[in-house]
């Protein structure tokens, strides 16, 4: 676990450049660790660098104001609950040509009234050609509409 609270619809982040530890590199809006290249903390506005690897628990957690996510081809995981009550979102575009299976808690939200977790409804946009294996792939096969794109 990392030392840092449950942050919700943050704007920006910006990580002290003599920082050791972490960094937000590319001005990517987001907090990374270094030895590990795991994006650990984002924010509505950030831009996933190709550097990134993994894209860890929580990350994201709560940011409602996303409505928008590009995941690199370069990350390779995605741990629990890192989109997790991110009620704004509705589009996600997955550079990632060879899905993994991820956890049904990356991408879920929650509704209060109910006190039930939910899938998504935002629209997964994939590479042309992968739809059938995102189909097949755990946590990503949930999307209800999966779109390929030429990019």
């Amino acid at each position: 676990m990392y030392p840092f609270s449950y942050c919700t619809n943050l704007s920006s982040i910006t990580v002290d450049k003599n920082n050791t530890v972490f960094d937000s590199r590319d001005n990517c809006n987001a907090i990374i660790e270094k030895a590990t290249n795991k994006l650990v903390v984002g924010c509505k506005s950030t831009e996933i660098p190709s550097s990134v690897t993994c894209i860890g628990d929580r990350s994201f957690l709560g940011q409602g104001t996303l409505t928008s996510i590009t995941i690199p081809k370069s990350i390779k995981s995605i741990e629990g609950y890192a989109f997790y009550r991110c009620d704004g979102l509705n589009k996600v575009i997955s550079q990632i040509e060879e899905p993994f299976d991820i956890e049904e808690s990356v991408f879920s939200n929650y509704d209060t009234s109910t006190k039930t977790r939910f899938f998504t409804n935002a629209t997964l946009y994939v590479p042309k050609g992968t739809k059938s294996i995102y189909l097949q792939a755990e946590g990503w096969k949930e999307f209800k509409k999966i779109v390929e794109t030429e990019e």
